[in-house]
């Protein structure tokens, strides 16, 4: 991953539908709006973007699953292995400045680094905003 670029996930506000790209907030007025620019350019030459809920924003954690599906932060995880030993699955987070999986293992929360897991093990499952649906009232 380049760590001078920044990718990011977010559902549409009118379609639901994701989208992938740079993550800008608007201000306008008295009102704040967030947006994802996929990089695309209208027919007049200009950036556009797609207005986001913002509870399903998710940062690109730099790797991808055993699909080549792009792990984000709010995923839910299967095939979770460290040195050979299974976890459950588990949800991408980013805490404290790194990425990590929050699994339940026993009674405890244990947060690995994403660079202590078997990345081809992991496969995407879920995402914990799957449940967060647009609403058209129009």
């Amino acid at each position: 991953m380049d760590y001078y670029s920044w990718k990011f996930r977010g559902k549409r506000i009118d379609t639901g539908e994701w989208v992938t790209g740079s993550y800008v907030k608007v201000y306008y007025i008295c009102e704040i709006s967030h947006f994802i620019y996929p990089g695309c350019v209208d027919t007049f030459g200009k950036p556009y973007g797609y207005e986001i809920m913002l509870d399903t924003l998710g940062l690109y954690a730099g790797y991808k699953d055993k699909n080549k599906q792009e792990i984000c932060q709010g995923d839910v995880l299967s095939g979770i292995f460290i040195n050979d030993d299974p976890y459950p699955d588990g949800e991408v987070t980013f805490e404290y400045g790194c990425f990590g999986i929050k699994t339940k293992a026993g009674k405890y929360t244990y947060i690995p680094s994403l660079d202590e897991v078997d990345i081809e093990q992991l496969e995407i499952i879920k995402t914990i905003h799957d449940h967060i649906k647009v609403d058209n009232k129009s």
